[in-house]
């Protein structure tokens, strides 16, 4: 997979997003294309990058360590949401972002990854009970 870069900007990790810094990286991918999950974890919701009014949708794949936000996919199916998911599973279709921001945008994943703050803080308190 390759890294979108276009004229609308850079999916790389840390690149400029006017006032802030981009949170994810932005894997370039063909709008109806299987997204599978990362690894195994819970689908735990579908989420709205835009707001309820958007029809671009998201969703949230909590593993042991990690929370995995994939973004611009439309869930494969409802039942999915609270069911354990493994890795490689499709778990959704890609959204064609074009239509929100034209065509000068590549069609990509948004994919981000937030470290469990739960799972963080056990892994301390072993370390320090041990050490």
């Amino acid at each position: 997979m390759q890294i979108r870069i276009d004229r609308k900007g850079s999916g790389l990790f840390g690149a400029p997003r006017g006032w802030r810094l981009h949170q994810g990286i932005d894997l370039e991918m063909q709008p109806g294309a299987q997204v599978i999950s990362p690894e195994d974890g819970k689908l735990i919701r579908v989420m709205l990058p835009y707001g309820k009014d958007s029809p671009f949708r998201g969703l949230i794949i909590k593993s042991r360590k990690l929370i995995h936000k994939l973004m611009y996919t439309d869930i494969a199916s409802a039942e999915l949401i609270g069911t354990r998911v493994t890795e490689g599973q499709v778990v959704g279709i890609l959204q064609d972002i074009r239509e929100r921001y034209g065509r000068e945008i590549k069609p990509h994943l948004h994919w981000e990854i937030c470290i469990d703050p739960e799972y963080l803080i056990t892994e301390l308190m072993e370390v320090r009970k041990d050490g």
